[in-house]
Parts: structure tokens; C-alpha cells; sequence
């Protein structure tokens, strides 16, 4: 999206209100999107693994903040490694399913909130994760800046993008939509590449680390979900190809970066 701060008026908002309603219908059923053997259900927890292998080097007790954390698939899992967790969405019903299901664990904690404003203190946590929830932001440099504020020195900033680029979704965006006549869902996500993401983390001061592609999905709709299986073990077979010259064909990708000290 990119737009400028000032186009960011009544069409931000719609995009805003647009999400809110899609994410609050969708929240009692969003933890079956993780089950099963489907290219989606791949898609999540290999951005997953990956995510979580980014966070390494957090020390003990750390402090992560997710911010667009839908129904916080991730706070188990963190909160395993010794590391405290706040999740923050913009949908109340997200928050709602959070709060219910991991209601026994103690450092893990949950609140609605924007992306672009956030309820914290400057340099309060240890790392940040923004995971599938940029692309739906109409600014994303302020999003990333208001991240970047409560972000400590040093600590470890996590993003995830849709690559524009890849044989999987330019077919789908490109060609199948109009062969089918198949609209966008409801809330429409926004393609990014490396270049663009590079530009700007390097404005908020972020330093990248690390960039690894993901969900390696050479079954084009609908053969993707025709021949599900089959798809899923290729695409598992193809992750090592993450950092490698065919990394680009990745349906998705994540950056590490590190706040300038």
C-alpha cells in the first residue's frame, strides 16, 4: 500500500472498519485454519517455525510484543522459551478468543489495539513480531515507526510479507482470478517485495539480520487444493530453498532486523 499520511484519511478508516468486522466474524473458527494438511494450514506453521527460530537469540525473561496477533497461535510456543508475551489485534473478537484459551498462562497477556498507536512505553520489549498484519495497513511506515518506539535498542524486530513475486501468487492474482471471475475476499492484502520492505526498515532505523522465504507451493490453484497432500510435501521438501538462489519462489517471506543502538 504505501500511501501518503495524508490519503490516509476516510479510506484508512474503511480499511480499518473492514478488517475489524472480518476478523471479529472469523475469530470462533480461526484456530481450524492451523488444522489438517492443507497449503494454508503449511503456510502458518512454517511461517511459524520460522518466526520462532528469529527469536533465539532473546534472552530469558524478554520481553514480545506480537502486534496483530489474532488469536495468538503464537504465545504457547513463546512463552515455552522462558520469554514473557503481550499480544495486541486491532479485532475484539480476536482478543476475546485469546483471553479464553490461554487464560492459564500467566506471562501471557492480551489487548485490543492499533497498529499505529500503541498503548506502550518507548523501548519496553525485547523483540516485536508483525506477522500477516502490515499488508493491511493503508501507511505501513507509520505502523512500522509506532513499532519501532516501543521496540529497546538492540532488540530483534520480526516481519513477514506476501512476495509479489512468486509463480503461486502472481497465477492467482494475475490469471486465475480472471479466468474464474473469482473476487478478492472481503479485506484485501497488499503484495510487497524484499526492496520495498528493506526501504522501509532502513527509515525506522531497523537494521535487517536475516531474510528467510517460505511456502514453496508449485501446485497452482486449483490443483493446490485438489491435490492437497501432494502439494504440501513438495512445498516441505522445497523449504530448504529458503535463503538459496530460488528463494524468491517463496509464497511468503520473513526479515529479521535489529533496532540501530
Amino acid at each position: 500500500m504505501g500511501k501518503d499520511p495524508e490519503s490516509d484519511g476516510a479510506d484508512g478508516n474503511a480499511i480499518r472498519d473492514t478488517v475489524i468486522q472480518h476478523y471479529n466474524r472469523l475469530a470462533p473458527q480461526y484456530f481450524k485454519l492451523y488444522e489438517g494438511r492443507t497449503r494454508l494450514t503449511h503456510f502458518y506453521r512454517i511461517r511459524q517455525t520460522r518466526v520462532l527460530n528469529f527469536l533465539d537469540e532473546v534472552a530469558q525473561g524478554g520481553r514480545v510484543l506480537e502486534v496483530g496477533c489474532g488469536p495468538g497461535y503464537m504465545a504457547e510456543n513463546i512463552v515455552v522459551k522462558d520469554l514473557q508475551y503481550s499480544g495486541v489485534d486491532i479485532s475484539a473478537g480476536m482478543i476475546k478468543l485469546c483471553k479464553e484459551h490461554y487464560s492459564k498462562i500467566d506471562t501471557a497477556q492480551f489487548s485490543v489495539g492499533d497498529i499505529q498507536h500503541l498503548a506502550f512505553s518507548p523501548s519496553c520489549f525485547d523483540a516485536v513480531l508483525c506477522i500477516g498484519a502490515l499488508e493491511y495497513v493503508p501507511h505501513e511506515e507509520t505502523a512500522i515507526k509506532e513499532m519501532t518506539r516501543v521496540l529497546k535498542a538492540g532488540g530483534v524486530y520480526v516481519l513477514s510479507g506476501i512476495n509479489k513475486w512468486s509463480p503461486y501468487n502472481l497465477w492467482d492474482r494475475l490469471l486465475y482470478r480472471k479466468i474464474t471471475g473469482r473476487r478478492p475476499a472481503a479485506i484485501v492484502h497488499e503484495y510487497h517485495d524484499e526492496k520495498q520492505y528493506r526501504e522501509l526498515l532502513a527509515r525506522s532505523d531497523l537494521r535487517i539480520k536475516d531474510i528467510a522465504y517460505f511456502d514453496f507451493d508449485v501446485f497452482f490453484p486449483p490443483l493446490d487444493r485438489r491435490l492437497a497432500n501432494i502439494a504440501v510435501t513438495c512445498s516441505e521438501h522445497l523449504e530448504s530453498c529458503s535463503r538459496g538462489w530460488l528463494r524468491t519462489l517463496g509464497n511468503g517471506f520473513l526479515i529479521k532486523a535489529v533496532k540501530a543502538i
